[in-house]
């Protein structure tokens, strides 16, 4: 099957899964501690996620992300109700 070229979006990636799943190694060591009730790697988004259960708890995981040195744009910080995060 043919895929038409005009229909196709093709997008660079600042990272590859590797270096998305060496971040995220190097972060659940760092991080947990930080409020983070679920994390994970979005490789169609090219970054890594982690689910907070509070406003306050975003802030202080971002400063923490400042304080690591870890690149703009990697990591999203999502607001979760901490019960369905622990469920999965």
């Amino acid at each position: 099957m043919a895929i038409d070229s005009a229909n196709v979006l093709v997008e660079s990636a600042k990272w590859d899964s590797g270096q998305l799943d060496d971040w995220r190694r190097y972060l659940d060591k760092r991080v947990g501690a930080y409020g983070v009730l679920s994390a994970g790697t979005d490789e169609a988004a090219n970054r890594i996620r982690d689910g907070v259960p509070d406003a306050a708890s975003k802030k202080t995981l971002m400063r923490r992300l400042v304080e690591l040195r870890v690149p703009c744009g990697l990591v999203e910080r999502k607001i979760e109700n901490p019960r369905l995060a622990r469920a999965h």
